[in-house]
């Protein structure tokens, strides 16, 4: 008589059955974790539209020269993908048709991406804003004709490579950007770092989703830490700033200012490269800030006192030209 399997053993299939499909819906190979649990992604959605993106011709990246031809530096995997996606004119007439009624930002469609279910379906979720509704049945799509699933899996080693770079240092400032904020060691937001080697240099945005906040950062020589540490405390700060500035400008411009001053005293950064870069970026005060926000931190007032009494001090710099580092803000998210 054949013996019957134990139930232990049948438990442990079941998990383990359970586990392979769940890793094959969410391309858990393309993902890790930090001792603090910080996720560390390559994210299929985002892949994809950034894929499609540059067969469409988006070039945001630096310019390393401008004469005979304009070349721009472009990670290597990008230039990988440029390359295998070969777009129809009827797959560029479609997809411009949406762009010219829905003219957002990159980041804005990168927003709506995160916001939708998981390839090939790529369905949308309650979390989607209604503004690029549509565009997930294009991004389906563009996914399937153009084998996206098959490069993305062929580009495994250099995204794992990419998010390895965070792994071991990405800890610590967002414990600083916590600890600064008086945050609670659990409380959420959960960061989820997105590596888009898609995009250019320097690019970072995030999107707040439940309880995570999923930051996405393009490729850098070095991880930006600077970026995850400033989107952590946007994600404190923005909606403080925009329920006590008198308007748009006013809450763009105080939340980049506490924002970039609270990352900057996350990351311990030298006074001398404070200064740097608040004159490059058009914040002459922030190491004033930074200060301020190192006081805010050692003593008993609340965030939300604290962005409140930021407010009018802040209101005189509101009123001139907004810098070119910061994207005048619309009503419409």
């Amino acid at each position: 008589m054949r013996p019957r399997p134990s139930l232990g053993l049948l438990l442990c299939s079941m998990l383990l059955l359970f586990a392979s499909r769940a890793g094959a819906e969410t391309d858990w190979f393309a993902s890790l974790y930090t001792n603090e649990g910080v996720e560390l992604r390559a994210d299929e959605r985002v892949f994809a539209l950034y894929a499609l993106l540059n067969g469409m011709g988006y070039d945001e990246a630096p310019i390393i020269r401008t004469a005979p031809v304009p070349a721009r530096e472009m990670h290597v995997v990008r230039l990988k993908v440029r390359s295998a996606v070969r777009m129809t004119a009827a797959d560029e007439e479609k997809l411009n048709a949406f762009f010219n009624a829905h003219p957002k930002p990159a980041e804005a469609y990168g927003r709506y991406a995160l916001a939708l279910k998981g390839p090939a379906g790529f369905e949308r979720t309650s979390a989607a804003a209604a503004d690029l509704k549509g565009f997930e049945a294009l991004l389906a799509e563009g996914f399937g004709k153009q084998k996206l699933a098959e490069l993305f899996t062929s580009v495994q080693d250099e995204y794992r490579s990419a998010l390895k770079g965070y792994h071991g240092v990405v800890d610590a400032p967002v414990g600083a950007v916590r600890r600064l904020l008086k945050m609670k060691e659990d409380e959420a937001p959960r960061v989820v770092l997105v590596v888009n080697l898609l995009d250019g240099q320097g690019k970072s945005y995030s999107a707040l989703s439940g309880d995570e906040l999923w930051v996405v950062v393009g490729p850098s020589k070095m991880p930006d830490l600077f970026a995850v540490a400033r989107e952590l405390a946007r994600a404190r700060i923005e909606p403080l700033a925009a329920a006590r500035a008198p308007d748009l400008e006013s809450a763009a411009l105080i939340t980049e200012t506490l924002t970039r001053a609270v990352a900057s005293a996350a990351l311990a950064m030298p006074d001398a490269e404070i200064d740097a870069q608040g004159q490059r970026d058009g914040f002459p005060q922030l190491r004033e800030w930074v200060r301020q926000v190192e006081a805010f931190s050692k003593g008993d007032k609340a965030l939300d006192s604290f962005v409140s009494e930021a407010v009018p001090m802040l209101q005189k710099e509101a009123g001139k030209e907004l810098p070119a580092t910061v994207k005048k803000p619309s009503k419409a998210k």
